[in-house]
C-alpha cells in the first residue's frame, strides 16, 4: 500500500473534484443520465425554467454543494483506498485525467 502512497496524494483528490462538480453541473446529464437519475435520487427536483431546487436539509443540498459533497466522496475514497488499493487507483484515474483535463483546458481559455 506504501508504494501507491504517492500517486494517490494527486490522483484522489482530483478524482474526488471531478465527481463533485459532476454531481453538482446541472448541465452535465451523464451517460444514460445517469447523474440525472443520481441527483433526482437525492431528491433534486427542476422549476419549469429547467432551475434546480430541493427541500432544505435534504440529501440534495450535499449532492448540489461541490465544497459539502466533497468531504463526503474524500472520506469514501480513503476507506476505498485502505480497502482495495489497486482497483481504487483504477476506478480514480479517469476522472482525475479528466480533471486534468478540464483545468488544462480552463488554463489556456484564460491565457488567450
Amino acid at each position: 500500500m506504501t508504494d501507491y502512497f504517492i500517486p494517490v496524494l494527486f490522483i484522489l483528490p482530483l478524482a474526488v473534484w471531478r465527481v463533485a462538480n459532476m454531481l453538482a453541473d446541472t448541465d452535465q446529464s451523464g451517460l444514460f443520465e445517469l447523474l440525472d437519475w443520481l441527483r433526482g435520487m437525492a431528491g433534486v427536483k427542476y422549476a419549469d425554467s429547467n432551475v434546480p431546487y430541493w427541500k432544505p436539509g435534504s440529501l440534495a443540498g450535499l449532492v448540489m454543494c461541490v465544497d459539502c459533497s466533497s468531504v463526503w466522496l474524500g472520506m469514501l475514497g480513503v476507506v476505498a483506498f485502505a480497502v482495495a488499493p489497486m482497483l481504487t487507483i483504477f476506478v480514480s484515474l479517469p476522472f482525475a485525467l479528466s480533471a486534468v483535463a478540464m483545468l488544462l483546458e480552463t488554463w489556456w481559455r484564460n491565457k488567450q
